[in-house]
């Protein structure tokens, strides 16, 4: 069972990194932006990619069961899982009254 949910959620990851040439060294790279269809559709598989991942933690007795929050609050908890968002952009999205 503990390999079958390993290879789930890395396998997720791996699809993911493949479809949409993530070449960052973070797993899952940055959060995808923007509305266009594409953008919408990786948005789309990179939440997929990130719930397996999340999935396959709490089947492995990895996750904190008081983790709540967004599925992109919780990925940036995971070492690797996401690349940072530089200072600038952390900035912008505080001053436009966005939530992190």
């Amino acid at each position: 069972m503990e390999r079958e949910a390993w290879e789930r959620g890395a396998l997720a990851v791996e699809r993911y990194r493949a479809v949409h040439g993530v070449e960052d060294a973070a797993a899952l790279g940055r959060t995808p932006e923007g509305h266009s269809a594409a953008a919408l559709e990786q948005r789309h598989d990179w939440g997929r990619a990130g719930g397996a991942v999340l999935d396959a933690r709490e089947q492995l007795g990895l996750a904190d069961p008081r983790d709540w929050g967004s599925l992109e609050q919780r990925l940036e908890k995971v070492a690797g899982m996401l690349t940072e968002r530089p200072e600038h952009e952390l900035e912008r999205d505080m001053d436009r009254g966005m939530e992190r």
